[in-house]
């Protein structure tokens, strides 16, 4: 008998959302949680290169191929630079983001619809992939981890409820 109410919340402003209490708990991206909160991890997962099928890229998925493409970028904020682009400046190298979107699902309606190829979770793919009609290839460039935590300020798990959604999102995300 919860009612659920779910918004976006931008990775730098979750912490201070939940400092003023406007949230009850942040899924984010998060490396460093200041030692007010409490946290665990939801998901960990890696990046794979997601294209339609037939794209010419699965192909011949080498480092020169994957710079040449237009790429896609997931960015709330609509910057274009992902940690990928960190990877290839370390090599000397660069690729061109030809449009960013949103949200993960517009992404995946887009790469289906056109040659662009985007660096996506893993598990994204392996959720939507067939639905879409995309396929995943390993990336020419090692990628990188990441993980998602819930981070509740420690004050709030004295809410019984939230107590109790803290310890559910461990155990079903």
């Amino acid at each position: 008998r919860i009612d659920i109410s779910m918004r976006h919340v931008l990775r730098d402003a979750a912490i201070a959302e939940l400092d003023a209490r406007l949230i009850d708990v942040a899924i984010v991206p998060l490396d460093e949680i200041p030692a007010r909160f409490v946290h665990k991890v939801v998901l960990e997962d890696d990046f794979v290169i997601v294209s339609r099928a037939g794209h010419p890229f699965a192909e011949a998925p080498t480092l020169d191929h994957y710079c040449g493409m237009k790429h896609l970028v997931v960015s709330t904020t609509g910057e274009p630079r992902a940690p990928i682009d960190d990877l290839l400046a370390r090599e000397g190298r660069s690729r061109r983001v030809a449009q960013t979107v949103p949200n993960f699902m517009l992404a995946l309606a887009l790469l289906a619809e056109t040659d662009l190829i985007a660096a996506l979770p893993r598990g994204l793919l392996a959720m939507y992939g067939a639905r879409f009609g995309l396929i995943g290839t390993p990336a020419p460039i090692p990628p990188r981890q990441f993980q998602l935590r819930a981070v509740v300020p420690r004050v709030a798990m004295m809410d019984a409820g939230v107590a109790w959604l803290f310890t559910l999102l461990g155990r079903v995300v």
